[in-house]
């Protein structure tokens, strides 16, 4: 089956918006009252998975977990 299922654990603690990305829109970025921060790893699994012909289905938070489900197409 060309299905993959990505999850990750995040931690839940009061602090400031941050959102990252190399390609995230400096403009809504500061709508948003966020700032922009860019780590290792911030996109870079899915752009990985992109080039390899993954397309993210669907995502979604349950609980304290991501999870991405892709397909190959």
């Amino acid at each position: 089956m060309p299905y993959l299922l990505i999850s990750t654990h995040i931690h839940t603690e009061v602090h400031p918006t941050l959102v990252g990305g190399k390609y995230s829109d400096l403009e809504q970025v500061q709508y948003l009252g966020a700032s922009k921060r860019s780590v290792l790893g911030n996109n870079f699994f899915l752009d990985e998975l992109k080039c390899k012909g993954f397309l993210v289905l669907s995502m979604t938070e349950m609980g304290q977990t991501l999870v991405w489900w892709l397909h190959k197409g």
